[in-house]
């Protein structure tokens, strides 16, 4: 499908979840006209689990790194708790940062499995074109303004407003991405690894960064999932986590 076809989509509604559920229902007329083989698209399903029950410990990290001091907490954490499942939001160069200091390092070191989420490149792909495009088209405007002689002519200030236009509307794309499309696809994937668990109750750790922790505590309250906010502080005396009662009681650092 092309970029052209894309942008011709966004006509049919302002919201991208809309917008994105109609691609993809095109896409796959569009392959089975060409007789090419249909990819399994995952639905993206948000209901409470029957029969279970979820907490969900999220740690709000900033970047991928852990100090020494953290890492000496979290070993304290995993010491008096024995969490089913670990996870871990991905982000842009994770891949490239398994160093010795990341978090994923850490709990390899440990023997520990953690899970990386991340939204599917199917799902990404109709916001992402439109980032990209849009970071080509400001590439190109800001050489152009660069190369301009008269910086205070008048195509030097519609290029100027242009370029500002197309940074907010980026801006706005990413955030819908990273705040809106990433939360719930990470709250899916999380509930599917509850889903599957053999245990009647299941406690989870999660690491993400502090922008997502609104959206994420939203769409846990509505799949019924208690959702329990930490940061790694490594200041504080870590306290005992009730993981299977409802009087769950946590120090406010971590």
């Amino acid at each position: 499908m092309t970029i052209e076809f894309v942008k011709k989509i966004k006509i049919f509604s302002s919201n991208p979840f809309y917008n994105l559920a109609c691609i993809y229902l095109l896409e796959l007329l569009h392959s089975k006209k060409k007789n090419k083989k249909v990819v399994k698209i995952e639905v993206l399903e948000l209901k409470p689990i029957k029969n279970k029950r979820g907490i969900i410990f999220i740690f709000t990290k900033e970047n991928d790194s852990i100090s020494k001091r953290e890492a000496k907490t979290l070993k304290k954490v995993l010491e008096v708790n024995k969490f089913d499942i670990i996870t871990m939001n991905s982000r842009e160069n994770l891949s490239d940062n398994l160093k010795e200091t990341s978090i994923v390092n850490f709990f390899q070191k440990i023997g520990v499995k953690i899970t990386i989420l991340d939204i599917p490149e199917f799902a990404k792909g109709y916001l992402m074109n439109d980032i990209e495009e849009k970071k080509e088209l400001v590439k190109e405007l800001i050489g152009e303004y660069k190369s301009l002689e008269d910086k205070e002519s008048f195509k030097a200030q519609n290029l100027e407003s242009w370029i500002a236009l197309l940074k907010r509307e980026m801006e706005e794309k990413e955030n819908i991405l990273e705040l809106k499309v990433k939360p719930r696809w990470v709250v899916k994937q999380i509930r599917d690894l509850i889903k599957t668990n053999d245990k009647d109750v299941i406690s989870v750790l999660h690491f993400c960064s502090k922008e997502q922790i609104p959206e994420l505590k939203k769409l846990f309250r509505e799949i019924k999932v208690m959702a329990i906010i930490q940061k790694i502080e490594p200041e504080e005396q870590t306290e005992h986590w009730n993981i299977g009662r409802e009087d769950i009681t946590i120090s406010q650092n971590l």
